[in-house]
């Protein structure tokens, strides 16, 4: 045991690994990486079970492995107190920033015997991995969340197979973010906009306005603007991101994260429209770092390129600007031909957000 398994909440100290708090309750184990952490073993253990107790007994834990350089977590099974360990369990590798449940079977052994949690740690310090809820109990795995369609009162594991119908269409007013089944007969829509049409937000209300929402897990998302931060008028729309860490991006890794994105659709009806078609809206983005703000704009689904730039997308450097609001807020005039969809009925146009940090970092 070269570094000690560590209690903590919340995230652990290094950025970029580890996870924003526990996978049940408050507190969770984890290896700190950081320093003489890396290139390690850490080693913690249970030196006496007794699987007599069981039919079909079964050890179950959370674990998150999360970091560019992350190790590989192993669980280990002794029969004769400690002196040697039979692998029965490993992972290796960045899982992403999300907490998974481990599963054992322990029916290949009998009487008692000793279990061991081995995290061997990543060459960086964006190797911290964690564990969480550890137990022992029967093999009886399934659907645990009542709320769930195929709820199993009869498991006492989860195994993560709930099943969930719902409306899973990002368009429709009822779109379930936490559903896993879709079901278009549930789906319920608002009525599209007619030409010429105009949304100058000051309702602060997206179901009069007929506007969607898609927000990310680690994003604050879309709210409106305080009257300060506007950037006509009283009120704008305003994306903000979270209190996780997220370095600067590229073009090509800006929409790669579900997690750090946030958006906004609404639609319009264009079937009575001319040859003609174009849409006009003011932008502004703020970041503290270069490259954490993103913005584009989508119709049905595919981005589309702004026409006096050429631009598919937009950054807090890339970013149109020229204009300014009464409060003194910089902003860009941003307009898109929309020609290709003259006539059509239901065209869903999204405006589309990577952003990091929150209000609260003062990073909008």
């Amino acid at each position: 045991n070269t570094v000690d398994w560590t209690i903590g909440s919340g995230g652990t100290p290094s950025g970029s690994t580890g996870p924003l708090g526990a996978y049940d309750g408050t507190y969770y184990a984890f290896t700190e990486t950081s320093g003489a952490g890396s290139n390690s073993d850490a080693r913690m253990s249970v030196s006496c079970v007794d699987l007599s107790t069981w039919a079909v007994p079964a050890f179950t834990f959370g674990y998150h492995m999360y970091g560019a350089t992350m190790g590989t977590l192993d669980v280990n099974v002794s029969t004769d107190g400690g002196l040697t360990w039979t692998n029965v369990w490993t992972m290796t590798g960045d899982q992403g920033n999300a907490w998974f449940m481990g599963i054992v079977d322990l029916s290949a052994f009998s009487g008692q015997v000793a279990v061991e949690i081995h995290g061997a740690t990543g060459t960086s310090f964006t190797s911290d991995m964690c564990v969480d809820k550890l137990q022992f109990s029967e093999l009886l795995v399934g659907c645990t969340d009542p709320f769930a369609d195929n709820y199993d009162a009869s498991a006492l594991i989860d195994d993560g197979s709930c099943l969930y119908t719902g409306c899973m269409d990002i368009y429709a007013s009822n779109f379930c973010s936490g559903c896993n089944v879709p079901d278009l007969s549930l789906c319920t829509y608002y009525a599209c906009g007619t030409l010429n049409y105009s949304e100058d937000v000051e309702s602060e209300d997206l179901t009069t306005m007929g506007y969607t929402t898609n927000t990310g897990l680690l994003v604050d998302g879309l709210s409106f603007s305080s009257a300060a931060d506007a950037l006509n008028d009283t009120v704008s729309l305003e994306f903000t991101g979270g209190g996780a860490f997220y370095g600067t991006q590229t073009e090509a890794t800006a929409w790669t994260n579900p997690f750090y994105m946030s958006s906004t659709s609404f639609c319009v009806d264009l079937s009575g429209s001319g040859t003609d078609v174009d849409m006009k809206f003011n932008l502004g983005m703020t970041s503290a770092f270069a490259n954490c703000a993103w913005a584009r704009v989508l119709i049905n689904g595919v981005p589309q390129a702004e026409l006096s730039s050429g631009l598919t997308t937009f950054n807090d450097q890339t970013q149109l600007g020229g204009s300014q609001g009464s409060n003194g807020n910089d902003y860009g005039e941003y307009m898109y031909d929309l020609d290709a969809w003259a006539g059509q009925s239901n065209v869903y146009i999204t405006f589309e957000n990577m952003i990091n940090y929150n209000l609260a970092y003062g990073f909008p």
